[in-house]
């Protein structure tokens, strides 16, 4: 058995080595050759380069629960929310997350940061979300370019606090009692 693998394995490894240093057959035919190479002159609409500021003028304003675990959510001139019930949503709130974050799955923080242009007029608008990372690394200012530039242009751009549905080895029991979703089943649809 072990001779039958050996030479298997040795095989695999040939082959592997012959395909990876191969250069394929270079006589086969290209089925569509590229004719000419376009020049920019050819392409009707010259793109703007899309990371130049537009031309309004920015204006930020933060909004968060009362008594937030982010201070900044909390500043002068800061919009006041009502924490909202998420109970329904996730389980394995462990009571180390409620002392670290000073809420449970029943009293969420509605947190975030807003951009808009200083003007008149509709402007569309976006709304982000942070990735997946530790829950006490915020990650929601890594969105302040972004916010800036597309406000800039005439879009109101909203960065959602959510850091504390985020994973915490510690808040989570060392990786034992995770944060899950509840899957709520569809009501209506059928």
């Amino acid at each position: 058995m072990t001779l039958v693998l050996s030479s298997l394995s040795l095989a695999c490894i040939l082959f592997g080595g012959y395909w990876l240093f191969n250069s394929g057959d270079s006589e086969l035919p290209i089925l569509y050759r590229l004719k000419t190479m376009k020049t920019t002159e050819q392409y009707s609409l010259p793109l703007a380069n899309p990371s130049v500021p537009g031309s309004y003028q920015v204006k930020t304003l933060t909004y968060g629960s009362a008594n937030s675990y982010r201070k900044e959510f909390n500043a002068e001139n800061s919009l006041i929310t009502k924490p909202v019930d998420g109970s329904s949503f996730v389980e394995n709130w462990s009571s180390i997350r409620t002392k670290t974050f000073g809420f449970g799955s029943d009293q969420m923080p509605l947190n975030g940061t807003v951009w808009y242009p200083d003007g008149k007029g509709t402007f569309p608008l976006v709304i982000v979300v942070h990735d997946n990372h530790l829950a006490t690394d915020y990650s929601h200012p890594g969105y302040a370019y972004l916010g800036e530039l597309l406000a800039s242009k005439g879009y109101i751009f909203i960065s959602i606090d959510e850091n504390f549905l985020n994973t915490s080895p510690y808040d989570d029991l060392f990786m034992l009692k995770v944060l899950k979703m509840k899957i709520q089943p569809a009501v209506g649809l059928f």
